[in-house]
């Protein structure tokens, strides 16, 4: 199944594919390590920390399935201000991770809402998904009230680390 890129309100989640993370793989390569710490565009460096292993999952699929990486794209301006992404295919319950990131400058606009929602909605229109989990930095507080917002359950907490859960069934 190749999947195209999903609409809400004011964006697009565009799936990021086999070329265009080769490309991103790439052009990371040129960059100084001060450049990945203080570029303020997107890919993040957190984004580029992950583009291995979705370049290793696209390789395997050929295309984007929707459980890769999905580029947040404003509609009005067409940039793209972070990504939304699967850390793996569903496992043998149905359950998948999910991730998120945003560039300084489109945090605290209800975009990481709006993204979050939009492909939790349809993850959970997916066969076989039952309980889609996150993690968040226990001193991330916009990143629990985003979690909080869209349902998520808290399930366990330690010193560094919350995890949620949403069930889907």
């Amino acid at each position: 199944m190749c999947v195209k890129k999903l609409e809400s309100e004011r964006l697009w989640l565009v799936p990021l594919t086999l070329k265009r993370c080769e490309q991103l793989l790439n052009e990371s390569k040129h960059k100084t390590v001060k450049q990945l710490y203080e570029d303020v565009s997107w890919p993040t460096k957190d984004t580029l920390d992950i583009l291995p292993m979705m370049y290793q999952l696209l390789k395997r699929t050929k295309h984007p399935t929707g459980f890769e990486c999905w580029m947040i794209v404003v509609k009005k301006s067409e940039a793209i201000i972070g990504d939304i992404s699967f850390h793996n295919h569903p496992d043998s319950s149905g359950t998948v991770e999910i991730g998120y990131g945003l560039i300084a400058s489109a945090q605290g606009k209800g975009y990481g809402f709006e993204a979050l929602q939009r492909l939790m909605t349809w993850a959970i229109n997916q066969p076989n998904i039952t309980r889609i989990k996150a993690t968040c930095l226990t001193n991330n507080e916009a990143s629990i009230r985003l979690l909080q917002k869209v349902g998520m359950q808290e399930i366990t907490r330690d010193s560094l680390v919350i995890e949620w859960c949403y069930d889907c069934t």
